[in-house]
């Protein structure tokens, strides 16, 4: 199961109204080639908002293939 702290949530406007989504804490890590234990929560933050284009955009594509359901951007996602 996962826990909080495995995700950062955010909302995306879609279709005028605002929806859940999230990007898995490992996917960003991934991403930068870190640790979990290597960076602070501030620090998992700045990254969300370095790669928040690429990471609403992904998304936002799975919203339109109508997956509401899990809205998760993960590390498959993220570095394909």
């Amino acid at each position: 199961m996962a826990k909080a702290r495995d995700f950062i949530h955010f909302l995306i406007d879609y279709d005028g109204a605002p929806r859940k989504a999230r990007v898995t804490v490992a996917a960003l890590l991934h991403k930068e080639r870190l640790k979990f234990w290597d960076v602070s929560h501030d620090q998992l933050i700045e990254l969300f908002i370095k790669y928040h284009e690429q990471i609403e955009a992904i998304a936002l594509s799975k919203m339109q293939r109508g997956d509401f359901s899990d809205a998760t951007v993960s590390t498959e996602d993220l570095t394909s």
